[in-house]
């Protein structure tokens, strides 16, 4: 019981985890309403450089918040044994990985999504980056 009670705040962690991710990925997208009507706002009054400031703060709140979440379910999930759970953000990406790891060794035993793939994920972004800048 101890164990599933422990449990609970890793599974709340795991869904704030996920809402703020999204939430950053909307933003990104400029699909968050939030984010565009307080960009349009701050762009008609004070200009874009403003506005641009603005959607950075809003970026890197995000991104403490998600950190700070992937922190509180790695902090959760050290109660399981012999395999652990470790959630962290992929560097290149942003996106979130899990990784099944092996407690006695420190050995990754299993990550989802791979890290191979979002590297190749990061190399085909540049690569787009790359052309695009190179075409105009």
């Amino acid at each position: 019981m101890q164990e599933v009670n422990r449990a609970v705040p890793a599974v709340d962690a795991a869904q704030r985890a996920t809402e703020v991710a999204a939430r950053r990925e909307q933003a990104k997208a400029g699909v968050f309403p939030e984010a565009r009507q307080a960009g349009r706002q701050a762009a008609g009054a004070a200009g874009m450089n403003e506005a641009q400031e603005a959607q950075e703060a809003r970026e890197k709140e995000l991104e403490r918040q998600v950190r700070m979440a992937v922190d509180a379910l790695n902090k959760a999930m050290e109660v399981f044994t012999p395999t652990q759970l470790r959630f962290k953000l992929h560097e290149k990406t942003e996106r979130l990985q899990v990784q099944v790891v092996d407690q006695a060794t420190g050995k990754v035993i299993k990550e989802v999504p791979p890290s191979e793939f979002l590297d190749l994920l990061a190399r085909i972004r540049e690569m787009v980056g790359l052309f695009i800048d190179e075409k105009a």
